[in-house]
């Protein structure tokens, strides 16, 4: 009688153990679809994390874009001032010549005949020195003239 109490104690402990063994098991696919979960839960939450990144280095490049664009067109802008105001100056410098009077035969001469008014530059330094031949100074052609 003790052998089979002793089987049957010992049949009750392994059929014990084997439902401890398939709770354990349970529990242990719940732990894995948990972590599963998690794991998935991760990947989005860092997929998101990712999406945001990119958005705000487009916005960034489109922010740098929106300058160059604006800075180019600035350049252009300055540029076309420039030649309009080139432009302008021509246009009033034609202006002028059109308006300028115009000179007669023998307005070149000054009042009572005297041409150094009318020709300032015959009588500057630097056009008598222009005539000069070799190492000859002004003082030596007028103090001796060549004989």
């Amino acid at each position: 009688a003790s052998s089979t109490n002793l089987e049957s104690t010992s049949i009750m402990k392994a059929q014990e153990l084997r439902d401890k063994a398939k709770e354990a098991r349970a529990e242990a696919a719940e732990a894995m679809e948990r972590a599963i979960a998690l794991k998935a839960q991760a990947e989005e939450e860092k997929k998101k994390v990712l999406e945001a990144k990119l958005e705000e280095e487009q916005r960034r490049l489109q922010v740098i874009e929106e300058a160059k664009k604006t800075l180019l067109e600035a350049k252009e802008a300055k540029e076309k001032e420039r030649i309009q105001r080139v432009a302008e100056k021509a246009k009033m410098t034609k202006k002028k010549a059109k308006n300028a009077p115009v000179k007669k035969k023998g307005d070149d001469v000054g009042p009572s005949g005297d041409t150094s008014t009318a020709f300032p530059f015959l009588s500057s330094p630097s056009s008598s020195k222009a005539g000069l031949k070799g190492k000859e100074t002004p003082s030596k052609m007028t103090s001796s003239p060549p004989k």
